[in-house]
């Protein structure tokens, strides 16, 4: 039995391109959960609190809610959580965003599973120091009240 790898919430508004996508990164052994929109993903994000590892979102989606917001309400939960961003924009400049990469559409899914392996590490690392630091002093790494998972 394959072990599966992290959760991952993917927002693609392109049907053909998020079943495509999707079906790579399941291959790939990732769980993956999909939105169509700013808004479908921002429900998801509320319905499956601690189940997410990581964000992998188009910045143009249709609607009031693009990806940066997508991004933000992701990371009020889990803020060292990695969030990989997509564009086919060719005005579109990557915004600084700590532990993110930016990928130009059209991307090959290979370079997502290995952008979000090599950003793995540095969040899997992280979140175990922070659960030592909290045994130690509870208070640590809440964001406004809540733990992440």
């Amino acid at each position: 039995m394959r072990k599966l790898l992290p959760t991952v919430l993917f927002v693609e508004d392109s049907d053909l391109l998020r079943q495509v996508v999707s079906e790579e990164l399941s291959e790939a052994g990732f769980r993956v959960l999909e939105a169509a929109s700013g808004e479908d993903a921002l429900a998801v994000l509320r319905e499956r609190v601690g189940q997410i590892d990581w964000l992998f979102t188009d910045i143009r989606l249709p609607g009031p809610i693009d990806g940066w917001r997508v991004a933000d309400e992701f990371r009020f939960t889990y803020p060292l959580r990695p969030v990989i961003f997509a564009s086919g924009d060719t005005a579109s400049r990557p915004r600084a965003y700590g532990d993110s990469l930016f990928l130009r559409k059209p991307y090959r899914v290979s370079e997502v599973v290995e952008s979000v392996r090599s950003l793995q590490a540095g969040w899997t690392h992280a979140e175990i120091e922070i659960a030592a630091l909290r045994r130690l002093h509870p208070s640590v790494g809440g964001l406004h009240g809540r733990r992440p998972d």
